[in-house]
């Protein structure tokens, strides 16, 4: 690629939230083998995402010179410093990373960023309980981080409190009610904690999520699995509607050119249906 088309590429990826690290160190070689101030300002991003592409890749001593350039640049950024934290996690230096992170938090209490490295730090080391109370101090100030509400319900559902996790899970369909996923894992949780109600609930969750996506095969099998497990006297449809998911899980497998497979979903159904 030649050195538009390289910075363009490395543009792409920022502006997508994709880390594809290998791939981005050698773009990053190409934009700056030419000249790097061809880039202007820009830069100083394109030595920032290179950091990190490199911590990736494990090539420290490369991530070493992207960082001093960096804190040359800007030797009182948080910003930076907060790489700089990264790097130490990357070593495996992981008290050393956590101090780093108490001392920029003293001149910045509310920075997000620098306390959700804390709680990463936390969570590689496996201490789930510091990470969940760390987690839910934080998203007492920072309730709209989808990112936090996901991981705070997936350390719950490590520790098997699928309360919890399903109320983390309630906040995240108040932020954003059309994500189909959303749905769909809420009524995985109601499911699996039991009950007739809640199955019931799953049901109308899972129904959401494939409203919201007629795609999506697991809140398919999922709504096929509520309604076979509902009582017939919750609801007098539940064999009307399992046999709609049965029927559209067999089309689906045929549209996708998976007749040889067919066979055996229908054996499977046919269990379901009668254990």
């Amino acid at each position: 690629m030649n050195w538009e088309s390289s910075r363009d590429e490395l543009r792409r990826t920022r502006n997508i939230g994709s880390r594809e690290s290998e791939k981005t160190l050698r773009l990053g070689k190409v934009v700056l083998a030419d000249s790097p101030s061809k880039l202007g300002d820009e830069v100083w991003t394109v030595y920032e995402q290179l950091f990190i592409a490199a911590l990736d890749c494990g090539h420290h001593l490369e991530a070493e010179s992207y960082l001093v350039k960096l804190e040359t640049k800007f030797p009182e950024s948080v910003r930076v410093k907060r790489l700089r934290g990264m790097k130490m996690e990357s070593e495996e230096r992981y008290e050393d990373a956590a101090k780093w992170y108490d001392q920029l938090l003293e001149k910045d209490e509310p920075n997000a960023p620098i306390r959700k490295r804390k709680i990463a730090i936390l969570m590689t080391e496996r201490k789930r309980m510091e990470a969940i109370k760390e987690l839910t101090e934080y998203l007492e100030s920072f309730m709209s981080d989808q990112e936090a509400w996901l991981q705070l319900s997936d350390l719950h559902l490590q520790q098997m409190d699928y309360k919890r996790a399903a109320f983390c899970m309630e906040e995240l369909l108040l932020c954003d009610p059309d994500n189909y996923l959303f749905h769909q894992h809420y009524a995985e949780m109601l499911y699996t904690m039991g009950g007739v109600e809640n199955i019931d609930m799953a049901r109308k969750y899972f129904a959401q999520s494939l409203k919201l996506n007629p795609n999506n095969m697991r809140a398919l099998y999922g709504f096929h699995l509520t309604c076979i497990s509902l009582p017939k006297k919750k609801d007098r449809d539940t064999d009307k509607w399992a046999a709609w998911a049965e029927q559209q899980i067999i089309e689906k497998y045929k549209a996708g050119d998976q007749d040889d497979k067919v066979a055996i979903i229908e054996e499977m159904l046919r269990t379901m249906r009668q254990s």
